[in-house]
Order: structure tokens, then C-alpha cells, then sequence
């Protein structure tokens, strides 16, 4: 799971635009709020013994 959020952040850090895709309206922001709430949400697993990896 980490390596996947890596590679889409790297993704998202080498689109040139805010916006990803203009016809969904998708943008780098949408995609580092997804990250965080992964993140959050893998943390929130270890917390109580579980893991996403």
C-alpha cells in the first residue's frame, strides 16, 4: 500500500496543472486529499492491529 500511495503522489507531483483531468473536474488537491485519508485511514488500521500492507 505504501508503495502505491508513493507512485501516485510522484504522479500527481509531475502533472504540470492543478488540474489532472478537466473533465471530471479531478485536481492535484483531490489527489492529496485521497492520500491523506488513506494515510489516516492506514493509521487508524495499525492502531488497532490491523495493516494495510
Amino acid at each position: 500500500m505504501n508503495e502505491a500511495i508513493e507512485r501516485f503522489q510522484k504522479f500527481l507531483g509531475s502533472c504540470p496543472d492543478e488540474m489532472i483531468d478537466a473533465s471530471s473536474g479531478f485536481t492535484k488537491s483531490d489527489g492529496m486529499l485521497l492520500v491523506g485519508e488513506v494515510e489516516l485511514s492506514h493509521a487508524h488500521d495499525d492502531l488497532d492491529g490491523r495493516s494495510m500492507d
